[in-house]
C-alpha cells in the first residue's frame, strides 16, 4: 500500500504568474494485492508453465487545484499468462507465449506541473490512465559453442486497449496542450527482431548483425482532428570485434535507423562508432574513440563527428595510474540530436565544450 500528497504553491516571486494555472495540491492512495496460482509441467525437453494471478487493485486520488481530476478505482483482475518451452536437437530452443496484464498510470498523471517537466506542455486528465494488453510471442534460438554460431530470432504481437485518447492543440507559441478524453481505441504493434553472431577462436575475432522491425497503429487526435497513425520503425546494427594480441584491440559497431509514418517523411540515422586500444609496450596504453552520426530528415541533414583518445600509465608502485586524456580532438561546437513524432521533427542542440586536454591520477585499494 502507498500513500503520497504533494503542494505546490507560489510566493512572492515571478512563480506567481505560473502557479495560479499550474500548481497542485494532490493526494493519491492505493493498494496493490496479488495471488498468483500456477501450474507447471517439466518434461525431458519441455515446460510447459500456466500462471493465474489474481489482482486487486485499489486506488483513490485527487488533485484539489483542479476540478478536472479525480480518481477512484476499486476492481478485481485476473491476469493469465501461458508459456511453452521445446528442446529440439543440437542446440534448437523454440518457446511460445501469451500474456494478458493491466497497466494503470501514477501520480504524474494527476500533476499539470510543466514548471518542473516541461514548460512547452500542459497534461490534463478526465480520469486515470488504463490499458488492457495482450501479448503473444515467439521465440527461437540456436547455439552452438564448438562452431562459434549463435542465433536467435523472436516475432512478437501486442494489442492494447485503452481507456483514454490524447488530444493535442499545438498553440501559436509552441506551447502543446495535452487533454486526455474518456474514450476507448485500440492500439495494434507487432514486430520481430533478429541477430546472428559468430566466433572464431584461432584468431579472437567476433562479428554479428542484428535486425529490428515494428509496426504500430492506433489513433490520434490532433488540433481537434482525430487520425489513425501508422509507425514503422527499422533497425540494422553490425558489430566486430578483435582481439588477437595482446597488444591490440579494435571494436567497430555500426548502426542504421530508419523511422517513417504516415504524417510525416521519412526519417534515417546513421551512426558509426570505432573504439581502437593498443598496448605500446608494458605499462603503456593508448586508445582512440571516434563516433560518426549522420541523420536526415526531408532537406535537413544532420552531422556530428566525434573523437577522442586517452594514454594510460600504470606504476608498478605505488599503484598509481596516470591518464592524459584529449576530449573532442576535431573541436565541434555542437552535438545535434534529432526525434520523429506524430508533429514533425524534433531537434536537441546541445552546446559542446571546445578541445580540451585533461590530466588525471587514480589510485587502486584493491591491488
Amino acid at each position: 500500500m502507498s500513500s503520497l500528497q504533494t503542494r505546490l504553491s507560489g510566493g512572492e516571486t515571478s512563480a506567481k504568474v505560473i502557479l495560479p494555472n499550474f500548481g497542485n495540491h494532490a493526494r493519491w492512495k492505493s493498494s496493490n494485492t496479488l495471488v498468483k496460482p500456477f501450474w507447471i509441467r517439466t518434461g525431458n525437453k519441455s515446460e510447459v508453465n500456466l500462471e493465474l494471478p489474481i489482482r486487486w487493485f485499489w486506488v483513490q486520488a485527487n488533485n484539489d487545484s483542479s476540478s478536472f481530476v479525480h480518481f477512484d478505482i476499486n476492481t478485481i483482475l485476473i491476469e493469465p499468462r501461458f508459456s511453452w518451452m521445446q528442446k529440439m536437437n543440437r542446440g534448437f530452443i523454440s518457446s511460445v507465449s501469451v500474456h494478458y496484464f493491466n497497466e494503470f498510470g501514477n501520480i504524474d498523471n494527476l500533476l499539470n506541473n510543466p514548471y518542473f517537466t516541461n514548460l512547452g506542455l500542459n497534461n490534463q486528465n478526465s480520469v486515470i490512465p488504463r490499458s488492457q494488453n495482450l501479448d503473444i510471442n515467439n521465440f527461437f534460438e540456436f547455439k552452438s559453442i564448438r562452431l562459434g554460431l549463435f542465433f536467435n530470432h523472436q516475432i512478437g504481437f501486442r494489442k492494447i486497449g485503452y481507456n483514454t485518447i490524447y488530444e493535442r492543440k499545438v498553440l501559436s507559441e509552441g506551447f502543446i496542450n495535452n487533454t486526455s478524453i474518456s474514450d476507448k481505441n485500440v492500439a495494434q504493434k507487432a514486430y520481430y527482431n533478429s541477430s546472428i553472431s559468430h566466433y572464431i577462436s584461432r584468431w579472437k575475432l567476433k562479428y554479428g548483425l542484428s535486425v529490428f522491425q515494428s509496426f504500430e497503429s492506433r489513433e490520434i487526435m490532433l488540433n481537434s482532428k482525430s487520425f489513425n497513425l501508422y509507425n514503422q520503425n527499422s533497425n540494422l546494427k553490425l558489430a566486430l570485434s578483435y582481439n588477437k594480441y595482446t597488444w591490440a584491440k579494435v571494436d567497430v559497431e555500426s548502426v542504421f535507423r530508419q523511422f517513417s509514418n504516415n504524417m510525416d517523411d521519412l526519417s534515417k540515422d546513421a551512426n558509426i562508432n570505432v573504439n581502437y586500444g593498443i598496448i605500446v609496450r608494458e605499462k603503456h596504453y593508448f586508445t582512440v574513440k571516434g563516433n560518426l552520426r549522420n541523420v536526415k530528415f526531408n532537406q535537413f541533414i544532420f552531422r556530428n563527428k566525434f573523437l577522442d583518445a586517452e594514454y594510460q600509465y600504470t606504476f608498478a608502485k605505488p599503484l598509481v595510474d596516470l591518464r592524459i586524456t584529449v576530449n573532442n580532438i576535431l573541436n565541434q561546437k555542437q552535438m545535434v540530436e534529432t526525434l520523429l513524432t506524430e508533429f514533425g521533427v524534433l531537434t536537441n542542440i546541445n552546446n559542446l565544450r571546445p578541445r580540451q586536454f585533461l590530466v588525471g591520477v587514480s589510485y587502486n585499494l584493491k591491488r
